[in-house]
């Protein structure tokens, strides 16, 4: 319990030699500036997560073009060539797949929503072994990257990611 002091007589006000509660400006500026600091940390690297995100769309696209292609090829002893998809503008923003390009109905393949990435299927070897690719450009800097999935008859399944840094 705090006291308070009271002067001679009614007279003299009471006063109280106690601390005010609260922060000093340079508390507070110290505050402001450590989160300054944090957030220009912060920003960069979740940046850096959302466009990782939104390339990861070409992966699992490829996979299933893959998967596409080996069942085709099992049923009916050929692969499908199959014309760039959706085959507009490169961007971050989202396109609407058109089956109707060539290949992509004979093949069976459609992705689940909207994508970022183009994607072709050409073949080599006499139509022996075919690469998936997806051109992508995330994050607008027209730098296209370019990630390959090729038949387990080329390379046993293997992925080439041309520019592993470009989104």
């Amino acid at each position: 319990m705090m006291r308070c002091h009271s002067g001679l007589g009614d007279s003299m006000p009471r006063t109280c030699n106690h601390p005010t509660a609260g922060f000093t400006l340079v508390e507070l500026m110290i505050v402001v500036a450590i989160i300054g600091i944090l957030a220009s940390i912060a920003v960069p690297n979740f940046n850096n997560a959302v466009l990782k995100a939104r390339r990861s769309e070409a992966k699992v696209c490829l996979d299933g073009i893959h998967t596409a292609e080996e069942a085709y090829n099992a049923a009916f002893d050929a692969y499908i060539d199959a014309s760039s998809n959706p085959g507009s503008a490169l961007g971050k923003e989202q396109r609407n797949w058109n089956p109707a390009i060539s290949g992509w109905e004979q093949l069976g393949y459609s992705p689940a929503g909207a994508v970022r990435c183009n994607y072709m299927v050409a073949l080599y070897g006499g139509g022996t072994w075919f690469r998936a690719t997806a051109n992508c450009d995330v994050d607008d800097d027209n730098q296209i990257a370019i990630i390959r999935r090729y038949s387990s008859e080329y390379s046993g399944d293997s992925w080439v990611d041309v520019h592993p840094d470009w989104y």
